[in-house]
């Protein structure tokens, strides 16, 4: 199998993904960081898909130090690790499809049923029942620091969801 094309598209002027395609017709999608997409489309265009078109979508780990390496000095940060990621996102894409097994399994398996996340409005200034928005409360984990948040749609925020 072979990589005979990488598409780079930006959707709405804000979201940037990433379709491999391959020589079997297995085509996978990556997402990238909207922050500054047409900077990591150009990236992507003109920096990282010649160094992968050729090689096989499944050996990720080659085409990963190649786009690094050999484009690091246009800065090995930011947009430059950005536009890799939705590369790297899209191989294992296509790699989950050809083993026809779900990501997680390939990355190791499931560690957490229930895992923790976090959420933020990043409004500051909002009580806290305002930042949940009616649909979600907030379960303390291990200590006041660590809050996980798990949706419930339909849920009314009440004063138990005020942090303890």
């Amino acid at each position: 199998m072979k990589i005979t094309a990488v598409e780079s598209l930006i959707l709405l002027e804000r979201f940037h993904l990433i379709k491999v395609h391959t020589d079997e017709q297995v085509a996978g999608i990556g997402a990238v960081s909207p922050m500054n997409a047409h900077v990591t489309d150009a990236f992507v265009q003109k920096a990282l898909a010649p160094l992968i078109v050729g090689r096989n979508p499944l050996d990720t780990e080659r085409p990963w130090a190649e786009m690094y390496y050999q484009a690091y000095k246009l800065g090995p940060a930011g947009a430059h690790l950005n536009a890799m990621a939705g590369i790297d996102i899209a191989l294992w894409d296509i790699a989950g499809k050809v083993a026809g097994l779900p990501l997680y399994q390939l990355l190791g398996g499931e560690f957490r049923r229930d895992p923790q996340v976090y959420a933020s409005s990043m409004v500051r200034g909002l009580p806290p029942a305002r930042r949940l928005h009616g649909r979600c409360r907030s379960k303390s984990r291990d200590s006041p620091a660590t809050r996980s948040t798990r949706p419930h749609v339909g849920c009314t925020t009440t004063a138990s969801t005020r942090r303890s």
